[in-house]
């Protein structure tokens, strides 16, 4: 693939320290009379430190990592159109042996966890996870590229499947990431000629929209290299 250069990471590190402040003095009435006193207000401060990385697909996608997405973003909504344009920028790219900037990722974090939260990229990154699932079934050679597609247990096997952790409300984000991960060759070439059959639109309606995309990026990619082989 020509995504060589995944370009900015913004990394979120949270610490939070408890800081002691005086506030205005506090009067209470007891036993007949005013007493005067002193409180202490606790304010919890939050420390943000930012840092940037250039970062290639290997560096996002082949670790144990996991990415989360909050629950305020929107479900994925990709259009096919967006897809095949990558698909395009990508190629373009390839054939001119230069490096393709995808754009900036903006993840939060904290220092010790492994499961980071997407901030801004979240359309750009499952879709790049899509290309990468589809490669892994076209080019089976090149073992490597499905160590990208999900987290490994210190037990060994796959631990809850996806590089992904979809929270976004009202879809079936997770449940469409869980089922791709798992396609096989066969799955493919079965909803493709589905999605040739019904059409895109209602093919969408049916299957929603990760699955549709995961389809047609695909045939893109199949019919890229039967062209050079």
């Amino acid at each position: 693939m020509a995504c060589q250069r995944v370009g900015h990471e913004l990394q979120h590190h949270q610490r939070l320290r408890l800081q002691s402040q005086a506030t205005q003095p506090c009067y209470h009435f007891q036993s007949g009379r005013f007493t005067k006193c002193f409180t202490k207000k606790i304010t919890k401060v939050m420390a943000l430190s930012l840092s940037a990385e250039q970062k290639n697909l290997k560096n996002i996608f082949m670790n144990d990592n996991r990415y989360i997405v909050p629950s305020y973003q929107r479900p994925y909504s990709w259009t096919q159109e967006q897809c095949v344009q990558l698909y395009e920028d990508i190629t373009k790219a390839f054939a001119e042996n230069d490096s393709y900037f995808v754009g900036n990722i903006v993840l939060a974090s904290k220092e010790d966890n492994e499961q980071q939260e997407i901030v801004d990229g979240q359309q750009r990154l499952i879709t790049l996870w899509l290309f990468i699932k589809a490669l892994s079934i076209l080019l089976p050679v090149l073992s490597k590229i499905t160590r990208m597609l999900w987290v490994e247990s210190w037990e060994g096997g796959i631990e809850n499947g996806c590089k992904f952790i979809s929270k976004a409300i009202e879809s079936n984000n997770q449940k469409d990431l869980n089922k791709i991960l798992q396609y096989t060759e066969e799955d493919y070439c079965l909803e493709s000629n589905e999605l040739k059959k019904l059409r895109e639109p209602i093919y969408k309606k049916e299957k929603g929209i990760l699955a549709t995309n995961a389809v047609v990026i695909y045939d893109m990619l199949k019919e890229y290299f039967t062209y050079w082989r």
